[in-house]
């Protein structure tokens, strides 16, 4: 009779519960290795999409911008051109206007602002040393032949410490057809 003698320790077997541990651990880091991977191709994907976004962004900025800078040129041109036909309009000699003003201007007056405000309407404002000034140079210019209508608007005293001004706003209607004939009868 034969015997089997076996002197090797026997190996224990493996249980089912480590098959099935080992199993679920690698399907738990496949899964989790797949979710990761696909989280990282839609983080991916969208950051390409905002930069193409960007992209997008900045080349319509860039063409409003253009679109604004010939805007604004144009309508800048179209501002001064209206300027241009605004002063070609007016018949009004302004040397001779000027002259007329400063003629009436008494010593120790001078003029700080010139303007026009409508066509046929100046505004100038003009400093004074006395108050008596501004009132002759209000009364010399209601009595010229070439105001229609004349007002003061203000009359400030400017105290600053050396010398007293008095800085008088005067607005005038001119009679244009003065100056027209004045003009066309020198071109003849």
């Amino acid at each position: 009779m034969l015997s089997e003698i076996n002197l090797l320790p026997q190996r224990e077997q493996r249980s089912i519960f480590f098959v099935i541990g080992i199993t679920v651990i690698l399907a738990f880091g496949l899964l989790s290795t797949g979710v990761l991977f696909f989280q990282y191709q839609s983080l991916k994907t969208d950051q390409d999409r905002q930069q193409a976004e960007a992209k997008t962004v900045e080349k319509m900025i860039e063409i409003e911008s253009q679109k604004l800078l010939q805007g604004a040129s144009t309508s800048e041109v179209g501002q001064y051109e209206q300027i241009v036909h605004t002063i070609e309009q007016l018949p009004v000699d302004t040397i001779r206007i000027l002259d007329q003003l400063s003629a009436a201007l008494p010593q120790s007056g001078f003029f700080t602002s010139y303007s026009y405000q409508d066509p046929g309407t100046v505004s100038v404002i003009a400093d004074f040393g006395t108050s008596e000034d501004a009132a002759q140079y209000l009364y010399h210019l209601t009595y010229a032949d070439w105001v229609r209508k004349i007002e003061i608007s203000s009359l400030v005293k400017q105290d600053s410490g050396i010398k007293v001004l008095y800085k008088a706003t005067y607005t005038l209607e001119l009679k244009r057809d003065v100056f027209a004939e004045v003009k066309g009868a020198g071109t003849e």
